[in-house]
């Protein structure tokens, strides 16, 4: 049975301390699970679910081979 990591949350904005927590549980060998919260826009929050997916997706590029897996709530 794998072993995973999950970490949920609006990531407005997505930050260094966001990356170095998922790089500690991957090198423990565990699989990540981000799940990105849909909230309103506002002027606190001024990306929509699929922005900061895209803003996740790009930093974390070179990890989304098979042990990444990003979805929506």
């Amino acid at each position: 049975m794998s072993k995973y990591s999950m970490f949920i949350g609006r990531f407005q904005p997505w930050h260094e301390g966001h990356r170095w927590l998922i790089d500690q549980r991957l090198k423990l060998g565990k699989k990540v699970w981000v799940a990105v919260r849909s909230c309103e826009q506002t002027e606190s929050q001024p990306w929509n679910a699929d922005q900061v997916k895209n803003n996740i997706e790009s930093e974390l590029q070179s990890i989304l081979i098979f042990k990444f897996t990003l979805f929506e709530i």
